[in-house]
């Protein structure tokens, strides 16, 4: 069944015209049609009105075909030429015309129009079908995060998406050109040429990991995949899809540094879930070596457990109440609790539990920083004795000396002489006896003031 369209004629002959509405008429064809016996009759007419088909006549009193278009872009455009015009129809195709006819006398070649201009749209539905995949396929390029290269069988770079550029700081057109291995960190090129021959020989390369250098000489981490691509059986280029994975790897970099320096410190280091608060407790998740030279626990005995593993009869209740409490708000809380190790002994647990956070604010974990303080708290203890017993014997040998003090206020009243008790250089006086006031007249605290009068 013919389809219902739109055409533009353009042809000078009347003759031929003629030829064509009787075509058209016969065959009963849906077809619209527009004459334009001139190139600048048919300009007009493409400037007025959108056509589904141009028919035009190769020479025209104005010009040739050629001279209608200044663009034939994705018009479907038939071009009608005299026998013998084969190099006009080639150069016609090179120009971008869908198809040509070449004219007969009896014009039998209208009866090959239907058919040219179905095979001519669905071309050009094809041809905007391609562009269309072609421009979701480069916006997906270009939009995507992942690094996209395409390189040839010698090493050298044929395409790269922005998402590379981005990520290794080259301009496309850098890129395009350079040796890939020149790109490679030392560290790994070997192992690249080695899956680079794998890949030449036909295998596609799955969850590899490559160290590119930057053109500012930073390090990008990627891992991906790579594949090659081939036209007749030959292999003309491999193509990589990678994920930048530079900060992961800087994470866990820190992370493993981190954990190297908490396994060296002395203090126990203690990682629980955020929840829940009551029985069974926040599960363990994190225990650094000091955990287990500390308490006598493995590892492997704490994760899962909870912080109550270390808890014991003589454990005060009050002050895990007031910790709770805290915790309960989400509060940075220090206690120091009587705990129990795996074989039963006793120590003193000195901790400061604080709560970490994601980005969100949301607390997801509690920081215990733990420290075994058991010899402190005897030294203290020790402490606390050694002064009350010094407070004792203070207090005795006070006694003591107010005691003597009485003795020797009473004998010195007893006597009749004077004496008094002075520094060595005689300029301070420290007690002078009672006789003093009755043998010389004055009193004692005149000469107490004034030594050398």
């Amino acid at each position: 069944m013919a389809i219902s369209l739109t055409l533009l004629i353009v042809e000078d002959d009347a003759v031929d015209q003629a030829a064509f509405r009787q075509f058209v008429k016969s065959k009963a064809l849906p077809w619209s049609y527009v004459m334009a016996g001139s190139i600048k009759e048919g300009r007009q007419r493409l400037k007025e009105q959108e056509f589904d088909v141009v028919l035009t006549d190769f020479n025209l009193p104005d010009g040739n075909a050629f001279e209608l278009f200044d663009d034939v872009g994705d018009q479907v455009v038939i071009l009608v030429t005299g026998r013998g015009d084969e190099e006009v129809a080639v150069q016609a195709l090179q120009s971008g015309f869908s198809d040509y006819l070449s004219k007969r006398m009896d014009r039998s070649h209208l009866s090959e129009l239907p058919a040219k201009i179905e095979i001519a749209k669905r071309q050009r539905q094809t041809r905007l079908d391609l562009r269309e995949s072609e421009a979701r396929l480069r916006d997906l390029f270009d939009s995507t995060d992942n690094l996209i290269q395409t390189v040839s069988p010698d090493g050298t770079i044929l395409f790269v998406n922005p998402a590379w550029c981005r990520a290794l700081g080259y301009a496309q057109s850098e890129a395009v050109g350079l040796k890939i291995f020149n790109l490679i960190h030392e560290s790994c090129r070997a192992h690249c040429g080695a899956i680079f021959e794998r890949l030449m020989q036909g295998e596609d390369q799955n969850e590899i990991e490559v160290t590119f250098v930057a053109k500012d000489g930073h390090r990008v981490v990627v891992e991906g995949r790579m594949g090659v691509r081939r036209v007749d059986g030959q292999i003309v280029s491999t193509r990589g899809v990678f994920s930048d994975i530079s900060a992961r790897r800087a994470q866990d970099l820190q992370l493993k540094l981190l954990q190297t320096c908490l396994a060296r410190v002395e203090d126990v280091v203690m990682i629980t879930e955020a929840e829940p608060f009551d029985l069974p407790g926040p599960r363990i998740v994190y225990v650094n070596d000091a955990f287990e030279r500390v308490t006598g626990h493995s590892r492997a005995e704490a994760l899962g457990n909870t912080p109550r593993m270390l808890q014991g009869p003589d454990t005060d209740r009050t002050e895990l109440r007031r910790v709770g409490a805290a915790l309960r708000k989400w509060e940075t809380v220090s206690a120091i609790f009587l705990n129990y190790k795996k074989d039963g002994t006793k120590f003193w647990n000195e901790m400061t539990i604080t709560p970490v956070a994601d980005p969100s604010g949301w607390f997801t974990h509690w920081v215990a920083i733990e420290r075994d303080v058991t010899k402190r708290k005897a030294a203290e203890e020790e402490l606390i004795r050694l002064k009350a017993e010094l407070e004792n014997r203070f207090q005795q040998r006070s006694g003591e000396l107010t005691a003597s003090e009485a003795r020797f206020q009473q004998l010195a009243e007893a006597i009749d002489d004077v004496f008094w008790l002075t520094d060595p250089s005689k300029s301070r006086m420290f007690y002078v006896s009672p006789a003093y006031e009755r043998i010389w007249g004055k009193t004692c605290q005149s000469l107490m003031e004034s030594p050398q009068a």
